[in-house]
């Protein structure tokens, strides 16, 4: 296939480097980079593709749109030369250029681009967010399903808590290259992050029941709303995260009644449409703003304006998933800053004490305090009046539903 990129794109020279041990000589070395969040993976990987001129299969976890208007709008090729699996009309021939999802690829039923791509060799394929292809379900239609000549895999955390990545280097390759994330940050390639933690008090009631009682602490609820101000009144464009889907959706009603500019929420059961509008509302608001996410947010996500994270809810001992958090805030401009409200109890401490040692090893800047000794401490005190009215609400309806489901329970049996 003959691409015609005119006049040749030139990346930053980090990114060139990437691509010439990929294409040494016009041969394609199979293998995984790693790249920081922020610093142009898929600028990288389309270029690999373009200067290769094979027939080629990207695989991503989400927004297979971003390649495709990557490829056209800053490496001119022509759009009846790549093909959305599943978005578009399928044709009976292979498109250049296949754009897929990893869980496209997996689908059991007829469509006539996987057919093909099953019969015929694939010249290269790229798997960006390598580390999800090492799911089972993945790895198999990947080394099975699909014959490839090469393998490239694009990642900005080659970590996983499990053994995948034995499995990566056996199907895809070994690490060929590593971009440090410090040097791109001494060049302003990638802005430089600080990681706040701020404690807030619980009652030993609450804690005692655990479970989204204690995540839906009416202080965690206060300091959440605090602080959003504070990164609105500096026109922060901020991503808040809370991994449950519940808690998310009342943390957004909660802080719209407050009159907070809020987007969202965003978790895996909104559609396309609504996903649309609120990245565009987002994107569009020349102020602070707000945009709610589940951990839908954490992969494929290309926000730039965003310059803070606040994680309110997160149970997960994942040091790749806050690490891509990390990535959604860390394009070249303002400093980032992520912020990390727990409750003062076990479960939520533990957790953070394992990704604190390791952003430690990172080296990110980080900084714990309780919440009342912070910059928000005169307004926070001034909260606490209501806490125990708010908190006997809660508990009242926490009891009121367990009451609901016992007599559900006592009628089915």
């Amino acid at each position: 296939f003959r691409f015609q990129v005119n006049p040749p794109l030139k990346l930053r020279p980090y990114q060139e480097e990437v691509c010439n041990i990929v294409l040494h000589n016009y041969q394609i070395k199979s293998g995984v980079i790693v790249m920081p969040c922020g610093s142009g993976k898929t600028m990288v990987g389309c270029k690999i593709c373009v200067i290769a001129r094979q027939q080629t299969l990207i695989v991503t976890t989400r927004q297979p749109q971003q390649w495709k208007n990557t490829l056209v709008d800053k490496f001119k090729i022509s759009e009846s030369e790549i093909h959305i699996l599943g978005e578009t009309t399928p044709s009976n021939y292979l498109q250049p250029i296949v754009i897929t999802t990893y869980s496209m690829l997996c689908t059991q039923g007829f469509h006539t681009t996987l057919v093909l791509l099953r019969q015929n060799e694939v010249g290269l394929v790229i798997l960006d967010e390598v580390h999800t292809s090492a799911a089972q379900q993945y790895m198999y239609h990947i080394e099975h399903n699909i014959p490839f000549r090469s393998c490239i895999g694009l990642t900005a955390t080659p970590l996983r808590e499990d053994d995948g990545f034995d499995r990566i280097n056996a199907v895809v390759g070994p690490v060929l290259h590593v971009v440090d994330k410090q040097s791109l940050e001494t060049q302003n390639f990638l802005a430089k992050v600080t990681c706040f933690t701020y404690i807030v008090p619980i009652s030993q009631q609450l804690a005692s029941i655990g479970g989204r009682v204690a995540d839906l602490n009416p202080y965690k609820m206060d300091a959440t709303e605090l602080t959003l101000r504070h990164l609105l009144q500096h026109k922060r464009k901020t991503l808040l995260f809370c991994d449950d889907i519940e808690c998310l959706q009342v943390m957004h009603m909660f802080l719209t009644r407050n009159g907070l500019p809020i987007s969202g929420p965003i978790h895996m059961k909104t559609n396309e449409k609504n996903r649309q509008e609120a990245y565009s509302a987002f994107t569009n608001n020349e102020n602070g703003c707000v945009l709610a996410l589940s951990r839908v947010g954490d992969d494929a996500l290309d926000l730039p304006e965003a310059s803070a994270i606040l994680i309110v809810w997160n149970r997960w001992k994942s040091r790749r998933q806050i690490m891509q958090r990390i990535g959604r805030i860390s394009r070249p401009g303002r400093p980032a800053i992520v912020i990390i409200i727990l409750s003062n109890y076990e479960k939520e401490l533990v957790v953070q004490n394992y990704r604190e040692k390791y952003l430690k090893e990172q080296k990110y800047a980080l900084k714990t305090q309780m919440f009342e000794d912070s910059i928000y401490k005169d307004k926070f005190k001034l909260r606490n009046s209501c806490i125990e009215k708010r908190e006997n609400a809660l508990l009242e309806a926490y009891e009121n539903l367990q009451k609901t489901h016992g007599k559900a329970k006592r009628q089915k049996t």
